[in-house]
């Protein structure tokens, strides 16, 4: 089965969100070919590493699989330029079940620069060229000698998959008939043989390419260590897979936007970063004089169609107390949160968007992401709901009032809160998934 292969799914069960077997094969029997968040285990390894003054690293890996590998790593710098490369094959190859530590400090010594950037860890074949092993997995430790603290997260990892869509057809019963033709219920991935070379063309790997990124919490600036001995650091992580063999990367920028609140919920502002490649930086460059004296949040989105990868790391120092690992996305609820809204300002009399009611769009319990999601409104060129993007979005366009949207919702009452819209705002981004 190759790229671009098409199983068209024929019913549906509304209720239970599910979808039958077609062929023997149904939604979420393949994995993703893009991810929210990296893997513990597969095809190749991203790690970050500082090999700055004041700065060491240690890059661990681990063959959990049955044969023994040879494994590529590249060390990137900053701009994701000539990587550093070392070879582990022969009788420096990974045993079954073996581990490695690579010190990257004593890498200086044959030539790494003293910069911070990403080491990507590739098993390859004899002839290095990348291949699928589902094999690899491991961790990296990053040692701040300034601050005599160390932090460190697993390895983001990934696979490799031949390309699978999965759609419905149009008008499904009890699923409208949506504008657009067949909707992607979702976009999977078909396992290459083990041995299988990545090409990065036919089999290439997953993307890592969260929407949002959420440091829950952080301290009070004011009581870490200095920013310039790295007492705080925000490191964004932007690249994309070029096609060929042997495996290279490529920088490229993603833009992000930052909603930071403090500790007791109000909103210190917004921040906005971009990056290419690999960026170091901290808290008060990204959100300003404002985080300084309270400990509180910042949640990152960004545009879908940013880089191919993109990770951001967080670490903070107290003392000699550090603790640092890679932020995760968030997942807002079709259920418990977008419906929820729905239920109390647009689903709410029969003159509003209930069953059978006078506006065009149902937005009932279980019957509104049927009718908007990818369905082209009534009224507007647009559609009611397009995942990933908000602004091409005609139901966006109608809770914010947007130009040529014609009457803002909800009709006749208060415009939605700022917080709710921007819910809405954000499951859109997330994918506008049936959860």
């Amino acid at each position: 089965m190759h790229r671009g292969t098409v199983i068209l799914i024929a019913a549906a069960t509304i209720l239970g969100s599910t979808l039958p077997a077609v062929a023997g094969i149904a939604p979420g029997a393949f994995e993703p070919t893009v991810l929210q968040q990296p893997k513990g285990r597969g095809d190749q390894l991203i790690a970050y590493y500082d090999a700055r003054e004041g700065f060491s690293t240690f890059v661990n890996l681990r063959n959990e699989g049955q044969n023994p590998l040879d494994v590529r790593v590249d060390f990137y710098g900053p701009a994701l330029s000539s990587p550093f490369t070392v070879n582990l094959a022969g009788s420096d190859q990974l045993s079954s079940g073996g581990t490695r530590t690579i010190d990257v400090g004593g890498l200086k010594d044959q030539g790494l620069p003293a910069q911070f950037g990403i080491a990507i860890a590739t098993a390859v074949d004899a002839s290095g060229q990348p291949i699928v092993t589902r094999a690899l997995s491991g961790n990296f430790t990053v040692a701040n000698l300034q601050t005599n603290s160390a932090w460190g997260a697993p390895s983001a990892a990934r696979i490799a998959l031949e390309s699978l869509l999965l759609e419905k057809l149009e008008g499904v019963s009890g699923l409208g008939a949506p504008s657009g033709g067949p909707i992607i219920i979702e976009q999977s991935g078909f396992p290459p043989d083990p041995g299988t070379i990545i090409d990065g063309d036919l089999v290439r790997f997953q993307t890592i390419s969260p929407v949002t990124s959420d440091l829950s919490v952080y301290y009070d600036p004011e009581t870490l260590q200095p920013a310039s001995e790295g007492g705080n650091q925000i490191i964004f992580i932007s690249f994309d897979d070029d096609v060929g063999t042997p495996y290279t990367a490529s920088a490229a920028s993603t833009t992000w936007t930052a909603a930071i609140s403090s500790n007791t919920g109000s909103s210190i502002g917004t921040g906005r970063v971009t990056a290419s490649g690999v960026m170091v930086t901290n808290l008060e460059v990204v959100g300003g004089a404002g985080v300084n004296g309270q400990a509180g949040s910042m949640l990152f989105s960004t545009n879908p169609n940013a880089a191919q990868n993109r990770l951001v790391y967080f670490n903070e120092s107290l003392s000699t107390f550090s603790t640092g690992y890679l932020l995760p996305p968030t997942e807002t609820s079709y259920r418990a949160d977008v419906q929820v809204i729905y239920n109390t300002s647009c689903a709410t009399t029969a003159a509003c968007h209930t069953t059978g009611g006078a506006a065009p769009v149902d937005l009932t319990e279980e019957v509104s992401w049927f009718e908007t999601w990818n369905r082209m409104a009534t009224e507007s060129p647009k559609d009611y709901i397009v995942p990933g993007d908000p602004g091409a979005s005609y139901l966006f366009d109608k809770i914010t009032g947007a130009p040529g949207a014609g009457t803002m919702m909800p009709l006749g009452g208060p415009a939605l809160p700022a917080s709710q819209v921007e819910t809405i705002r954000r499951w859109i981004l997330e994918g506008a998934l049936f959860n």
